[in-house]
């Protein structure tokens, strides 16, 4: 994909427009042969004011490498991580090929280089919001067709895929001082399960539901017997 001078002036000037106005910025992103488009822009910003505070981050990018992630590392851009590959999955292995697949999105490779990952499901017209079908795409790594892609050195764990879910997103929202996980001081939002989510196996897990659910401490929702 070719990208005009004058189209990536006037995004580096809506970005610069938003950093000084100490906004956040999240850019969809899809293809990382591209991205250095994208974080030239976030690096040239950066030089005049400093990101990382902002929490920028970039959406998508599923087959993300690590150079890249190291890049958005150095620069504090998190990942807004998503389980396109669930439904897509199988489209994307006639794009990519099975061995690129292994690694989409590359949670492990993430992981290690220490980016900030907010996980969750995109938009409900092409995506199902139900986190727990996220959570077991995450753990394994099986379109919805039930065709095996991603290879277990990018399957993150339980806790993990958890984390990135809960702490992650909060942090994502500049919420993790309030919520994400359960502290003294931060609001009890909590739900208890239908299953143990770290025990149920899992083609069971999108099964899962919330039989009591607590915001801010309070009974939002109570399932009857």
């Amino acid at each position: 994909m070719l990208f005009r001078s004058q189209d990536l002036e006037e995004f580096y000037q809506v970005a610069r427009w938003a950093a000084q106005q100490g906004m956040t910025l999240t850019q969809h992103w899809h293809e990382d042969e591209t991205v250095d488009h994208l974080l030239d822009v976030f690096a040239r910003v950066n030089r005049e004011f400093a990101i990382a505070p902002l929490r920028w981050s970039i959406a998508h990018l599923n087959n993300a490498t690590e150079a890249h992630l190291k890049r958005m590392k150095e620069l504090g851009v998190g990942w807004a991580m998503q389980d396109a590959m669930y439904l897509e999955g199988d489209r994307a292995v006639v794009e990519h090929g099975e061995k690129a697949l292994e690694r989409m999105p590359p949670l492990r490779t993430a992981l290690r280089v220490g980016v900030n990952i907010g996980a969750g499901t995109d938009a409900h017209r092409v995506a199902d919001y139900n986190p727990f079908i996220a959570l077991r795409w995450m753990l394994d790594g099986k379109s919805a067709s039930g065709r095996p892609l991603r290879g277990t050195d990018e399957t993150p764990s339980r806790l993990e895929a958890l984390r990135l879910y809960t702490q992650g997103s909060a942090w994502l929202a500049h919420d993790d001082h309030r919520r994400g996980t359960l502290e003294v001081g931060k609001w009890a939002d909590l739900v208890v399960l239908s299953h143990d989510y770290f025990s149920v196996p899992l083609e069971q897990m999108a099964q899962t539901e919330s039989v009591l659910t607590l915001v801010g401490g309070r009974v939002v929702y109570r399932k009857l017997p």
